[in-house]
């Protein structure tokens, strides 16, 4: 069983590796939000992996006994976040979508014989990736588009439809939805009529509705192994956008929130992870950063995100950091700043200030000062090595904390609400580790310091530093599930 599971270990290590080659009223009580209860209108599945026997598991459920759900699954490749796959699913309430990402026949495939998929049963392998990297690991983020309740039928609209509503009545409906509810506030609703066969349907139509959860599983059949994660949930996105299949779905294209303030919601200053680090434990730092969406060299506007990419040839090297001349390539994505995440970190032992024989240095032990960016979507972090990284130094168990710190242009930027820009420290990612150890493993949600958020008018930040918050806010982004004015579905 050890064997299978250190198995496991090295194909999240070495996939990675080979991955290498609306409504305009934003203030501090007004933004999406991670949502504390993992009910939300948009989810992030953190990571996947496929590789041999292993496969990874995904379900959103629908969590209302009210509406029908409409959302858009999207698979992104763990590079440089560029989409490979997306589709409709179509939730009726109470409703749940599965689906498995598996190697099949050497192509990583999505395969599903759920009922809410665009087509049953489901079998289709990722597409190639704008950039052509690797899509053996990744990430997943579903997004609510519309939310319908009050299916009526007859020749008037008087019959009630009886539960569970039908899923040919969904995407009927979806399809004949208008393409904007911009003008609805969270809350609201609109009436409309739609055709399906050779009847009439009438029906209430909402902008997305905080009601969907999700769980994801990495699975081994061949070593019994089945460990699990929640999906992260955002909440109070609102979406107002009738989404499609024909265009890069963006956390600053669709919905109620600027990338900036997505950015912003992720935010971390501070990760904890735990680690064991000896001959039959090892511990895999799983850190994932939706929000990057760099896409390097891939050509389209959309993919690279709202910031501007290294062009050498008009010396922007030194505006937000775009450029790194000095170590290679500035066209090459590995040595392109704009979306780096700078790290520090301080491994302690199991007994702080404490001597021990066989390691006579006092935890904390000072950290490297080598140690390459996160750069990328997915980072698997082994905290025995990362990159010639040894970052628990002589320790075989302890904690580690990690500073993690976006690069400017990443952290600060302009609002959804004209006039208004928004400010964080730290990171936007989202912190999870695997211990693997003898017979057993686990996959664990890291705590974390909570970010500072600033929303200001200041247009401006010199040298990152934190702008003036005028009256538009300064408070931790914690604080967003508190006061939300939108937190029930």
């Amino acid at each position: 069983m050890i064997k299978k599971l250190g198995m496991m270990a090295a194909l999240l290590a070495f996939a990675f590796m080979a991955m290498a080659p609306s409504v305009n009223a934003y203030d501090e009580t007004d933004h999406v939000y991670v949502a504390a209860n993992g009910v939300g209108d948009a989810l992030v599945f953190p990571i996947y992996v496929v590789g041999g026997t292993f496969k990874t598991n995904i379900r959103v459920i629908n969590t209302s006994n009210t509406y029908s759900v409409v959302a858009k699954v999207v698979f992104r490749e763990g590079f440089s976040c560029c989409e490979t796959r997306d589709f409709f699913i179509y939730l009726s309430p109470n409703d749940v979508w599965e689906a498995d990402i598996v190697d099949k026949n050497g192509q990583v495939t999505i395969v599903s014989n759920d009922d809410s998929s665009p087509v049953v049963p489901l079998e289709i392998a990722m597409a190639t990736s704008c950039n052509g990297y690797p899509d053996v690991i990744g990430l997943v983020e579903v997004y609510e588009s519309y939310a319908f309740s009050h299916f009526m039928g007859g020749d008037h609209c008087e019959d009630v439809i009886r539960k569970p509503i039908p899923k040919q009545l969904i995407m009927d409906a979806y399809n004949d939805a208008p393409t904007s509810l911009a003008n609805l506030d969270c809350t609201a609703s609109r009436s409309m009529t739609f055709e399906s066969g050779d009847d009439d349907y009438c029906v209430r139509v909402y902008r997305s509705k905080s009601v969907l959860t999700g769980v994801e599983a990495m699975v081994d059949p061949a070593a019994g192994m089945v460990i699990t994660q929640p999906a992260t949930a955002l909440a109070n996105n609102c979406n107002g956008v009738k989404l499609t299949v024909n265009e890069e779905t963006r956390w600053d294209n669709y919905g109620n929130n600027s990338d900036f303030e997505v950015r912003a919601a992720l935010s971390k200053e501070i990760v904890h992870v735990p680690f064991r680090t000896d001959k039959n434990n090892s511990t895999l730092a799983v850190l994932s950063f939706p929000a990057k969406l760099n896409c390097c060299l891939s050509g389209t506007d959309d993919c690279d995100g709202s910031v501007s990419t290294c062009d050498a040839t008009t010396n922007r090297g030194d505006e937000c950091l775009h450029c790194n001349s000095f170590i290679g390539n500035d066209y090459d994505c590995l040595h392109n700043k704009e979306h780096e995440t700078t790290w520090a970190y301080n491994p302690y032992d199991m007994e702080e200030n404490t001597p021990k024989r066989e390691d006579p240095i006092f935890s904390p032990v000072p950290p490297s000062g080598e140690r390459p960016p996160l750069q990328t979507c997915v980072e698997v972090l082994d905290l025995n090595d990362f990159k010639g990284v040894d970052v628990t130094s002589t320790y075989s168990s302890g904690w580690v904390r990690l500073t993690m710190t976006d690069q400017c242009c990443q952290r600060y930027g302009a609002a959804r609400r004209p006039g208004r820009y928004v400010w964080y420290n730290g990171s936007a990612v989202i912190p999870t580790y695997v211990d693997v150890g003898n017979g057993d493993i686990a996959w664990t949600a890291a705590s974390y310091e909570c970010a500072n958020v600033i929303v200001t008018t200041d247009a401006t930040t010199e040298g990152c530093a934190a702008p003036n918050p005028v009256d538009h806010g300064d408070f931790d982004n914690c604080s967003y599930q508190v006061i939300s004015p939108n937190m029930a579905p």
